[in-house]
């Protein structure tokens, strides 16, 4: 009997621990639950769980890690696919909580369609890489094509978004690991923009040449369309159309939108005569991947 009244304080405390453990352990697993699940507004901390796993500081992507353990990209990718700015105008009430949804949702597919193919070396080795429309946004299917003509029109009004898009090759701007949210938008573009600049795979700046000429990654051939043509409202004249509700504009344009994004040693040499200064590098599209 004595023996049962001192170990009954400890039977008790022993439950009251086994106990919390599983209250904890129920919380952990309703926090992991409602993790996966559409927030409002939409937010992106599972795409930034992907890039705090397999992104280091220079961009690099380890994608054997991604291909073992792929469940919260999944995670992520389901949440893209039960949630758009066209499917849930409420979930992004600012523009920029659109652009940042459209940017990582270009960035997340396009990891998972290299994941799909990988072990290889190059984005060559995806067919389609851009075309194929396999994954659903908001329960419509996209291509990484058709989500950059969906950003087509603010690229034209801010051209560093496209700095902010990869397809993780070495001729590809660099992902960023930091997820974009509408209140970070503009400190990841820049921080995107200077990476770019300093890649000579990217953006090249020939100093030599009067006019300081650029070379670009073909990369960025994918934005012409959005950049250097205009809608008919805006056509001065209606019967120069070239095609229905675009006038095209002269190809003059490149280093007007790259200009103000140089260092400003090399800015003046890029004058409003240098627009065709402008050449674009050979494609390389060898991944960028961590190197062990």
């Amino acid at each position: 009997m004595r023996l049962f009244r001192l170990a009954t304080p400890y039977l008790l405390l022993a439950v009251a621990m086994l106990a919390l453990l599983g209250f904890a352990s129920g919380a952990q697993a309703g926090r992991v639950l409602n993790d996966s699940l559409v927030t409002h507004p939409f937010r992106h901390h599972v795409w930034q769980d992907v890039l705090n796993f397999a992104v280091n500081e220079k961009g690099e992507v380890d994608f054997g890690k991604v291909k073992a353990y792929p469940r919260r990209l999944n995670e992520y990718l389901e949440q893209l696919a039960a949630s758009s700015p066209e499917s849930d105008p409420k979930g992004f009430p600012k523009t920029n909580d659109k652009i940042a949804y459209w940017i990582n949702a270009h960035n997340a597919l396009a990891l998972r369609m290299i994941i799909n193919q990988y072990p290889i070396r190059s984005a060559a080795d995806v067919r389609n890489l851009e075309t194929e429309a396999r994954y659903l946004l908001g329960g419509k299917p996209y291509s990484l094509r058709q989500i950059r003509d969906k950003l087509g029109l603010w690229t034209k009004q801010d051209p560093q978004l496209m700095f902010t898009l990869t397809e993780y090759t070495r001729g590809s701007p660099a992902i960023q690991k930091q997820a974009f949210e509408s209140i970070n938008l503009k400190t990841l573009e820049g921080r995107a923009v200077a990476q770019a600049l300093s890649d000579a795979q990217v953006v090249q700046v020939v100093q030599g040449r009067p006019c300081g000429a650029l070379r670009l990654s073909p990369f960025f051939q994918g934005f012409e369309h959005a950049l250097f043509s205009r809608s008919v409202a805006e056509a001065e004249d209606e019967d120069a159309l070239g095609e229905p509700g675009f006038v095209p504009v002269a190809f003059t344009g490149w280093a007007h939108y790259i200009r103000p994004m140089v260092p400003p040693a090399v800015a003046p040499r890029m004058g409003p005569n240098c627009g065709q200064g402008v050449s674009f590098l050979p494609a390389d599209r060898t991944l960028r991947q961590v190197r062990f």
